[in-house]
């Protein structure tokens, strides 16, 4: 995995954390609102990362595949 590749999956990970984090219910206020102030400024760049990560893949795949002919 190439080092952009790998801090997308990084920061989709991180997003997806953020959301678990903040959907339970055992956060104090201060780790509540540190944690929803992260997941807004993620929020600014997760469509775009989940999209080149798709793209990657499926680049990955066409790749695979015309190798194979």
């Amino acid at each position: 995995m190439s080092l952009p590749a790998q801090k997308i999956s990084e920061i989709i990970s991180k997003h997806s954390d953020l959301e678990r984090d903040l959907s339970s219910s055992n956060l104090d206020s201060k780790s509540f609102a540190q944690k929803s102030k992260e997941y807004s400024s993620l929020n600014e760049i997760i469509n775009q990362a989940k999209e080149y990560s798709s793209f990657e893949k499926n680049k990955n795949k066409f790749f695979s595949i015309s190798n194979n002919y």
